[in-house]
């Protein structure tokens, strides 16, 4: 995990200490749900099943998500990441996932800002 994430992960987990679970690195496919019966489902599933995000902040009592974080570093200006960043949008909007992409050069590391 890059510094940034790290330390996001160390300050979500203060802020929402007893409210909200914060988990990092999950599985797209943890997150979007295609029924039983949704056409191409095998081809949507391999489309999303190495995919990953940054965080997630869920609820306590039945972790589920609240919200969906992602940084974004230099990569994300290459073609080939703003195309895989596209698709992840799609598929959390698709879903109803709340999504927060934060610039990692931005966010802020004094515990005064948090």
């Amino acid at each position: 995990m890059m510094p940034t994430c790290t330390h996001v992960s160390e300050r979500c987990g203060k802020i929402v200490d007893g409210l909200l679970v914060v988990f990092a690195k999950v599985r797209l496919a943890d997150l979007v749900y295609m029924a039983k019966g949704t056409a191409n489902r095998q081809a949507h599933f391999n489309r999303i099943q190495s995919k990953h995000v940054d965080f997630v902040l869920c609820t306590r009592d039945k972790l589920s998500p609240v919200l969906v974080i992602e940084l974004d570093d230099a990569s994300h200006e290459e073609e080939a990441r703003r195309d895989r960043d596209t698709f992840v949008d799609a598929a959390l909007t698709a879903t109803h996932r709340p999504l927060g992409r934060w610039v990692a050069a931005s966010v802020p590391l004094s515990k005064r800002c948090f």
